[in-house]
């Protein structure tokens, strides 16, 4: 059965736990005031994914108005970003289209594809900055074989992530 887990960091950077992906919403930690340094006012969800072969997790982020917003997968243990220069393992506001966004090792389809790299368990990290309203995360667990979703030229959508972590990676 797969497992999701998630925590949410406040604008102070405390955890707090907001449940599972499905339904959750992050929420500030407690009643006082965020300490006055750091960023104040990004939102965190954390999860840990576990998926079997043939599975997907298709997720429905609600950005809740902010200005700017990303998920990123990592590997377990150690927390370390996944190939994000060779492999589609993160997505952001200007990056994904509309629909869910699908995570999944074997590629399913559709624009909103984070390839886990094969493994069959991994971390997810959405932020979101600026937010006018609580963001909420929703998800599913279904067989790849049942989404429907367009092909779609990866090898365009590679070429431009590596062309820019080379630009952005330069000195």
């Amino acid at each position: 059965m797969p497992r999701t887990r998630s925590n949410t960091r406040s604008p102070s950077g405390r955890a707090t736990k907001s449940g599972c992906w499905p339904g959750s919403k992050p929420t500030p930690s407690g009643s006082q005031p965020p300490a006055a340094r750091g960023v104040k006012d990004i939102l965190y969800s954390h999860a840990g994914i576990a998926l079997t072969a043939g599975q997907a997790l298709v997720v429905d982020l609600e950005h809740g108005g902010a200005r700017l917003w990303d998920i990123q997968l990592y590997n377990r243990p150690h927390y370390e970003a996944l190939d994000f220069a060779n492999r589609i393992t993160s997505l952001n506001h200007r990056l994904a289209k509309p629909g869910p966004i699908v995570i999944a090792a074997a590629d399913p389809g559709g624009p909103n594809w984070l390839d886990t790299e094969g493994r069959e368990s991994v971390l997810a990290t959405i932020r979101w900055w600026g937010q006018e309203a609580t963001p909420s995360v929703s998800a599913r667990v279904v067989p790849i074989a049942e989404l429907d979703l367009p092909a779609v030229d990866r090898g365009t959508e590679l070429r431009r992530r590596a062309s820019h972590v080379a630009w952005r990676y330069r000195t």
